[in-house]
């Protein structure tokens, strides 16, 4: 017999898990493995209660972001990405990603969502849509 615990798994991933970019390789194939990563850990810990989540936090000008927006390698090989970083900085676009995201999370975590559980989410997502669909198959 299994013990019974419960709780919600919510892995911060990004976009780059389920597509191809250019010069991102390294980057994109370590993000999709942390999706699949989720996929497992939710149907594995499905029966104990435990509910995992992929999502895609949207776009937040960290300081990490910053930092990549300043790195020359990155000006090279990443033009469109710094670009955008860079029109980002310091406005209310650039944060109110980081917001969505932390509502998101909270929803997630309350258990109303967990029938989509295991799977990627992106802040954008329709989840009350997603969850409709879901209860509908």
């Amino acid at each position: 017999m299994r013990a019974r615990g419960g709780g919600r798994i919510i892995n911060i991933s990004a976009k780059a898990g389920v597509v191809v970019a250019p010069n991102m390789s390294a980057y994109c194939v370590g993000k999709a493995a942390q999706i699949r990563l989720t996929e497992h850990i939710d149907a594995e810990g499905k029966a104990d209660g435990i509910r995992a989540f992929a999502l895609q936090p949207g776009m937040v000008v960290t300081a990490l972001a910053e930092q990549t927006a300043a790195s020359p390698e990155a000006q090279k090989w990443l033009p469109g990405m710094t670009s955008r970083i860079n029109a980002l900085r310091g406005t209310e676009e650039g944060t109110r990603d980081l917001a969505v995201c932390a509502e998101t999370c909270v929803k997630l975590a309350s258990g109303r969502y967990d029938a989509i559980a295991g799977r990627y989410l992106d802040i954008v997502f329709d989840l009350d849509a997603m969850l409709r669909e879901t209860s509908a198959q």
